[in-house]
């Protein structure tokens, strides 16, 4: 017999759990148990090959990464935590839609450490519990997916077949025996249409990303030149990228939402590149501040809107504001700028 605590077994208590959730904004729920031994090679070798570019923190606490009771001791289960946010409001927009999301890892630390309340109104005691929002070597994608939370598409990220891919992960490391979740049927099929989408070909074959290559990773985590023969293939993106997102067919059918935790910024929705590449450092840390474009330096911004003008269509305006630039104090910014004007010349 289970044990029971003020008369819930653990199946009703997952349950409720679950249910409780969703108050918070989580739309999908999951349980899983902490053996990750069977991608612990995969990552290794992921790694050892260099796919994740300069992102060397990933290679930080492997033993945590995948033995969660060792980043958190006395951890039973995990509770994995899946929450939409808005979709592009308009395919190719410059910038990746979870960055018009303000603030959004914040929120959900918030949200989850609300769910723990919730959590110990509902057992009346305090349970061992420790939250993660994209912080830690947590292993947050293979965990959805033990959890049943969605599964790894063939970009590598992971689909809801309500929700699509627009999500954002959270996690509770708790030390309740909770009883785990099944893993979901991969609904991808013979669809490669994330591959096929790759302007980079980022990804180099079902479930693998070579980071060094993918848009998101050049245009947000890379310091330095961009390689040049990646430039053309980046198209208008300064932040992220969306591309494979838009590809797939779940993010086409995805449910609509009705409500959300997130209020969309609105600064970077309409403003031209032009417009963009012309702020002062000053305008940038303001306009950036308490969004995830405040990740990269104001020199890489303006690195990454060079590129994109230098894909752009000729225009007077456009080869103006390349000119304003070209004499700027950065060795990387002047670089690019260059490149962008001769490329731009060639646009006429």
């Amino acid at each position: 017999m289970q044990k029971i605590i003020h008369n819930y077994d653990f199946t009703r208590l997952a349950h409720d759990i679950k249910q409780a959730g969703k108050e918070y904004g989580f739309t999908k729920i999951g349980i899983a148990d902490l053996n990750l031994s069977q991608t612990e090679k995969y990552y290794q070798r992921w790694i050892a090959n260099g796919l994740h570019g300069s992102m060397d923190y990933l290679k930080n606490y492997p033993e945590k990464r995948f033995h969660p009771e060792l980043l958190y001791p006395e951890t039973l289960c995990i509770i994995s935590c899946q929450i939409p946010y808005p979709s592009p409001v308009k395919p190719n927009h410059p910038i990746a839609a979870f960055a018009h999301v303000p603030d959004y890892s914040r929120l959900i630390h918030s949200q989850l450490k609300k769910y723990v309340k919730k959590i110990i109104n509902i057992i009346n005691c305090v349970p061992k519990v420790r939250v993660f929002s994209g912080s830690g070597p947590v292993m947050e994608k293979i965990l959805a997916s033990k959890a049943g939370v969605g599964w790894i598409g063939k970009n590598t990220l992971v689909i809801n077949d309500k929700f699509g891919s627009y999500c954002f992960l959270g996690e509770l490391f708790i030390n309740l025996p909770l009883p785990c979740d099944a893993p979901t049927k991969n609904y991808c099929g013979n669809c490669t249409k994330c591959l096929d989408s790759c302007p980079t070909k980022a990804i180099t074959r079902p479930h693998e990303l070579d980071a060094r290559r993918c848009i998101a990773y050049l245009t947000i985590e890379h310091e330095g030149p961009i390689p040049l023969e990646l430039r053309p293939a980046i198209g208008n993106r300064i932040f992220g990228c969306d591309i494979c997102q838009e590809a797939c067919p779940w993010n086409q059918t995805r449910a609509k939402l009705n409500a959300s935790v997130f209020n969309p910024a609105t600064e970077f929705l309409h403003d031209k590149l032009s417009t963009l590449f012309l702020w002062s450092e000053e305008a940038f840390k303001v306009k950036a501040k308490g969004s995830a474009i405040g990740r990269i330096s104001y020199e890489n911004w303006l690195r990454n809107i060079a590129v994109a003008l230098g894909n752009s269509a000729y225009s007077q305006e456009n080869k103006q504001a390349l000119e304003m630039r070209k004499n700027h104090s950065s060795e990387l910014v002047r670089e690019h700028v260059d490149w962008a004007l001769m490329r731009l010349q060639n646009h006429q």
